[in-house]
């Protein structure tokens, strides 16, 4: 075999291991179709971590909500606009952070309501157990409002629907018995007419029950969080069946480009009782264990049940992923089972047996690259995007956010298949290139030795 065949060979096993980091690279799941609207939620009022420091915020959103203050801090008299400005170095923050990597997302102030009717009462345009548009304090209330997103520059205001997880009926107030939802919608509209002037945004965080006599002409779209629904049911979160179902629901009430689904960067961590944990779920035949003392060790956040049967815990995507090896495959050494139903809810879940109890686990089901591309294919053809409940619980590289807006592909899902090592395959193939050039140099280098020894020996004679 001559030189040149050889390295034409050599060449051809360069291409070949490319190609085949490539197809390892990309042969989990191909990136999804980038949505028009990605929304990000910025809870600044609970936050104490160091923005771009313990985490990012993706260049991809479109909207980041910015929740400037919790629903108890409205309940106090001084007025949201006051509150805004004791909180101020936050919004500093963010603006400064926002300039500097030049990001380009509309600001919307986020505003949180109390979350009972006894609390509700006390919110001041309700103060008098009724709601009385041209009552002094409603209209302070409206007017601070306006006047943080005139004197910040916020695109908008977004307002959360306070009664949206699956287990809350709708209440009405005990002085008069008014109907909740007809008071939320008259706020709206009050809010809408001073925003509408001024060319601001009215967006609408709601739940997977539709508002009744919601007008689809004062709202810009609306974020239906549609997650939490195996809080006291037999559901996995946010399975796409039960999506598929809730947006039917809507579509009743708003045009379907209005509707943006809210998914989650984790999951609720359930204690369930099955003989067959695997059939249960891929049959949605759960049993939570009941008991409102139940314990997680394991878990970042405890969740306040808000049908006070039992207990539950949060479990964040960046915490989730130390039990795993991210971002679509399980770990052999962890003792939580990876799974994917693929016949119903399309839903990533892990689960853990309870130590010496063989039919009690520890339950999970939350949303990792398999879980978002099928969320992703049912927001192309039936609404405008998708929000983010709480951006900050992504890694800090992004690897959700990334997939989300097409910029990665994940590895293998496959728990047989490893991840491959991107550096060492980028930098073997490099070298190996460099040293066929190398060798390539040199032989061409001998040849032309020769050449020139072979002409001074024939002008000797």
């Amino acid at each position: 075999m001559n030189i040149y065949k050889l390295i034409i060979l050599l060449s051809y096993g360069f291409v070949l291991l490319v190609t085949k980091h490539k197809a390892l690279s990309q042969s989990c799941i191909t990136p999804p179709t980038k949505p028009n609207i990605i929304v990000g939620y910025y809870p600044a009022f609970k936050l104490n971590s160091k923005l771009g420091i313990d985490y990012n915020i993706s260049s991809s959103i479109t909207h980041l909500n910015y929740i400037a203050f919790s629903p108890n801090d409205l309940l106090n008299g001084t007025g949201p606009f006051q509150v805004f400005q004791n909180k101020l170095d936050k919004f500093n923050d963010l603006t400064l952070y926002k300039n500097k990597n030049n990001l380009t997302f509309k600001l919307i102030l986020s505003v949180l309501l109390p979350v009972n009717a006894s609390d509700f009462i006390k919110f001041p345009p309700l103060r008098t157990g009724t709601y009385l548009p041209t009552d002094q304090q409603t209209k302070k209330f409206i007017d601070d409002l306006t006047n943080i997103t005139t004197n910040y520059s916020f695109h908008g205001i977004d307002i959360e629907y306070p009664y949206k997880l699956p287990c809350f009926q709708q209440p009405t107030l005990p002085q008069q018995q008014i109907n909740f939802s007809t008071i939320f919608v008259q706020f709206l509209n009050d809010v809408s007419s001073r925003l509408k002037p001024l060319n601001k945004l009215l967006t609408v965080t709601a739940g997977q029950y539709p508002i009744d006599g919601i007008s689809p002409a004062n709202i810009s779209f609306i974020n239906i969080q549609a997650f939490h629904l195996n809080i006291n049911s037999a559901y996995s979160s946010a399975g796409i069946d039960n999506i598929q179902k809730i947006f039917s629901r809507w579509y009743n009430y708003v045009d379907k480009l209005q509707l943006v689904l809210g998914v989650e960067f984790g999951g609720v961590v359930e204690s369930v009782i099955s003989n067959n944990i695997t059939k249960d779920i891929e049959n949605q035949n759960l049993t939570l264990v009941s008991g409102s003392n139940l314990k997680f060790p394991f878990a970042a956040e405890i969740i306040d049940d808000p049908c006070k049967n039992t207990s539950y815990a949060y479990l964040p995507w960046k915490n989730l992923t130390t039990f795993l090896s991210p971002p679509c495959y399980t770990s052999a050494s962890s003792p939580w089972i990876y799974g994917f139903d693929n016949l119903k809810t399309k839903q990533s879940y892990i689960y853990q047996q309870y130590p010496g109890v063989s039919t009690q686990f520890y339950y999970v089901s939350y949303d990792d690259f398999q879980s978002l591309k099928y969320k992703l294919d049912f927001i192309k053809e039936n609404a405008s995007g998708i929000a983010i409940a709480d951006v900050t619980r992504d890694f800090d590289n992004l690897m959700l956010m990334n997939f989300i807006s097409g910029n990665i592909t994940p590895n293998s899902p496959s728990p047989e298949n490893t991840t491959p090592n991107i550096g060492a395959i980028v930098g073997g193939t490099i070298g190996a290139w460099i040293l066929i050039n190398v060798l390539l140099v040199l032989i061409l280098f001998r040849r032309y030795l020769k050449k020139k020894q072979y002409e001074g020996v024939a002008q000797m004679y």
